[in-house]
């Protein structure tokens, strides 16, 4: 599909529909320029040299703090936590009502619903702890990009450009279950609270 967009002709690579931390969906689109190939990205473009370095610095950390190898192992933690909960709550399940439902074993392809009835079950019991660890690793992000860039306002710009789509303040509550980012507020603080201790110690 294309679509034309300040006088260029676009192509829709994705299309997908997003429901954030905040629960207010919105679309997500991919477009690449027909004329000169280049992917669109408003965001970047609206984005001043020291809102970039403030991104690039946060990404950068999560390459220098190893935050792929420990996401992996933690998720292999849970997926393993996981399956013990699912061969536990089936045996159990299926021990009282297999009878009635028809499931014979784990081997049953007719124990599938149950099967993803106690995965969906465990994910979602799981959300503010799984939340919780990647708002954590993206804190840690955070301020190792603002070491790094040295760009709070920058860093603070970006928070608020995000909050288009992300609610800027939830509740402590709100960010705890469904935030797996820290929020806008939380972000703009922490730098903020960043250049004053620069500015309290003479540091450019």
């Amino acid at each position: 599909m294309l679509i034309k967009m300040e006088n260029d002709l676009f192509r829709i690579l994705e299309l997908q529909h997003v429901t954030p931390g905040n629960l207010r969906g919105f679309v997500r689109v991919k477009m690449r320029n027909i004329r000169n190939n280049s992917l669109n990205d408003n965001l970047m473009n609206r984005s001043p040299e020291e809102s970039i370095q403030a991104v690039m610095g946060h990404e950068m950390g999560h390459y220098v703090l190893n935050h792929v190898y420990k996401g992996i192992f933690y998720f292999g933690v849970v997926l393993t936590v996981g399956f013990a909960f699912l061969r536990w709550g089936f045996e159990r399940l299926t021990a009282r009502w297999g009878e009635r439902w028809g499931v014979r074993d784990v081997g049953d392809p007719a124990g599938l619903p149950v099967l993803a009835v106690l995965l969906s079950v465990f994910f979602f019991v799981l959300t503010p702890l799984n939340n919780t660890y990647i708002r954590t690793s993206e804190a840690e992000a955070d301020i190792f990009g603002l070491n790094a860039s040295r760009q709070p306002d920058g860093f603070a710009e970006v928070a608020l450009q995000l909050s288009e789509y992300r609610k800027l303040s939830p509740g402590p509550v709100e960010e705890w279950i469904f935030f797996d980012h820290p929020s806008g507020r939380n972000r703009i603080r922490m730098a903020m609270r960043w250049k004053a201790e620069q500015a309290q110690r003479g540091v450019p």
